[in-house]
């Protein structure tokens, strides 16, 4: 079953618990990847370090969106 975790201004992405993978879409659902083994390891540490940063909210929604842009 898939979480949502995050909806920022252009993308999204969601959790699979039973398998720890990760969907990132855009919100306009055009485009979809669906991350797991190494690459989910990855993009988990990516995100863990935006939100470790002491930025406001607005900036680290940024940051997350930019992010998922590279991966979409």
């Amino acid at each position: 079953m898939l979480f949502p975790l995050y909806k920022g201004l252009k993308y999204n992405y969601c959790y699979e618990v039973e398998t720890s993978h990760y969907l990132l879409s855009d919100n306009e659902n055009k485009k979809e990847v669906y991350l797991q083994g190494d690459d989910a390891k990855i993009f988990y540490y990516q995100i863990m370090s935006i939100d470790e940063l002491k930025y406001s909210k607005n900036k680290t929604q940024l940051l997350t969106d930019n992010l998922l842009s590279s991966y979409l």
